[in-house]
């Protein structure tokens, strides 16, 4: 178990959470409704940042902070390990470089999957 993840189990712990993992719970819901509030809390930030305002950095930062938070404290409460399916992105995402370890990218400047993509398989860990 990662930093991240202990956190949230610590968060939880600490603050009397209790997980409820079905559909239409009021726990379920929560877990929903705080990552669409820190979602559009993001975009904001994002648009202060935008305009130019050196003081909006800091705000922009704990504005991500807190949606990852959000985002650790809804696996924990799915009872999944966010930082193991992390990890699998991540080495799936790396696998998305070309024969040469070169980046393939779109006209818009995104990533696309190369030759040696590898969908990651977070099967076991739901």
């Amino acid at each position: 178990m990662g930093q991240l993840q202990e956190q949230a189990r610590r968060w939880r712990k600490a603050f009397e959470v209790k997980s409820d993992n079905q559909r239409g719970s009021l726990q379920y819901n929560l877990q929903i409704k705080l990552i669409i509030e820190e979602y559009t809390e993001v975009i904001e930030a994002f648009d202060a940042f935008k305009q130019g305002d050196i003081s909006t950095h800091a705000d922009l930062l704990k504005e991500l902070s807190d949606l990852v938070f959000v985002c650790y404290q809804a696996a924990e409460n799915m009872g999944w390990d966010l930082d193991e399916a992390m990890q699998r992105v991540f080495d799936s995402n790396m696998s998305k470089l070309d024969d040469t370890g070169a980046p393939i990218r779109n006209e818009a400047g995104k990533v696309l999957k190369g030759p040696n993509y590898k969908a990651p398989d977070l099967s076991d860990l739901v």
